[in-house]
C-alpha cells in the first residue's frame, strides 16, 4: 500500500484491508485451481526477501511448494500458504 501511495495512488486503511483479506485469500484458492499456471510469491517482507518463491503450479500439478523445502518456510509465508493452497499443506 505504501508503495502505491508514494507513486500517487490511493490508500486504503489497514483496518479495511484485514478485513478484506479472507475474501482475497478465498479468490486466490480458487484462481489457483482453475487457473493453466500458478505463481504465488510474497512479498509482504523486507526488501531482500521481497518476491520469495512460494508456490509453482500447473494445472493440477504442483511443481514446486516452499512448504515441502528442506527447511521450515517462515511461518508467515506457511501460514499465507496454508489459507490460500490448503490441499497442498504439509
Amino acid at each position: 500500500m505504501a508503495t502505491r501511495a508514494a507513486h500517487g495512488g490511493h490508500t486504503v486503511s489497514t483496518s479495511k484491508l484485514l478485513s478484506r483479506f479472507p475474501k482475497t485469500q478465498k479468490a486466490i484458492s480458487y484462481a489457483a485451481s482453475v487457473a493453466d499456471t500458478t505463481i504465488m510469491v510474497d512479498n509482504s517482507r523486507e526488501p531482500r526477501h521481497a518476491f520469495t518463491l512460494c508456490r509453482v503450479q500447473i494445472k493440477a500439478d504442483v511443481v514446486y511448494d516452499r512448504r515441502n523445502e528442506r527447511g521450515a518456510a517462515p511461518a508467515s509465508i506457511a501460514e499465507w500458504m496454508n489459507r490460500v493452497s490448503p490441499s497442498a499443506a504439509a
